[in-house]
C-alpha cells in the first residue's frame, strides 16, 4: 500500500476521477478526466495496481479498489 506522501499529482488526479465517476473507467477517459496524458496514465494506473489501489475486472476496465489518501482505522 501506497501512503498519501508517495503519491504525485497524477495519482491524486486520477484516483479524483476514479473516486469522482463511480470508480470504473477506461484508461484513455482516465487521461482525458484527469488532464493527463494517455501512456503516463496508463503508467500511473499499473502502479496504483502494484499497489492495491485500482483493480482490473476486464482488460481496459480500472476500478477504485481502495483510496490510499483515506486512513484505514
Amino acid at each position: 500500500m501506497l501512503e498519501p506522501r508517495q503519491l504525485n499529482d497524477a495519482d491524486h488526479s486520477i484516483l479524483d476521477v476514479l473516486a469522482e465517476d463511480g470508480g470504473r473507467m477506461r484508461p484513455v477517459h482516465i487521461a482525458e478526466a484527469a488532464d493527463v496524458e494517455r501512456s503516463y496514465c496508463a503508467q500511473r494506473l499499473i502502479r496504483l495496481l502494484e499497489h492495491g489501489h485500482v483493480s482490473r475486472p476486464y482488460d481496459g476496465l480500472y476500478v477504485l479498489a481502495d483510496d490510499p489518501r483515506r486512513t484505514h482505522e
